[in-house]
């Protein structure tokens, strides 16, 4: 599947404060990861295998994501979410995420 082209409207949320980032989301230029930036101009990428879904956060029209992190905890997960709504962005995470669900 070719992954859509540019970067489209997503929220990154921390996981250490209530503030919600508008950010922008596109496939890494590896096409191993989704990368996003905000206003900031500092990029972030996630790693495709380290992506996970919530399941309960998602309405179908959505996907909110995390990451899995390492540490001892017994959820390792890190807090922070993305969350994407693009239709093309959204089709393209689900068939080359392989540990989504």
């Amino acid at each position: 599947m070719i992954p859509p082209g540019g970067a489209v409207a997503g929220q990154y949320f921390d996981g250490q404060t209530a503030a919600r980032y508008d950010v922008q989301v596109q496939a890494s230029p590896d096409l191993q990861g989704l990368m996003f930036e905000g206003d900031g101009g500092q990029a972030s990428v996630w790693p495709l295998e380290l992506l996970r879904l919530l399941p309960d956060n998602n309405d179908g029209k959505s996907l909110t994501l995390t990451v899995m992190a390492a540490t001892e905890d017994e959820t390792p997960r890190d807090p922070a979410r993305l969350v994407i709504r693009d239709p093309e962005l959204i089709a393209w995470v689900r068939a080359r995420a392989p540990y989504l669900r």
